[in-house]
């Protein structure tokens, strides 16, 4: 079972992604985040396998710079 955080600041979105991996059976969202600032420390705190960011998202936070401090401390 792999572990997800997603990360976007649309609601629909979170919902549609947690609904599709809960019906693709080798997936559990563990988290939702609708800031990319946040991102690593959650990733410490929860340790998912997969991080599933939106590029721009609540507060201007980029997901981009996000995903690379991410994949930097958690390679």
């Amino acid at each position: 079972m792999y572990k997800v955080l997603i990360v976007d600041d649309h609601k629909s979105m979170c919902d549609s992604l947690t609904y599709a991996l809960a019906n693709a059976g080798d997936f559990t969202v563990v988290g939702h985040l609708a800031t990319a600032a946040h991102a690593v420390v959650y990733c410490e705190r929860l340790r998912p396998d997969l991080v599933l960011m939106d590029v721009c998202t609540a507060g201007g936070a980029s997901g981009l710079a996000a995903t690379q401090a991410v994949k930097d401390q958690f390679p």
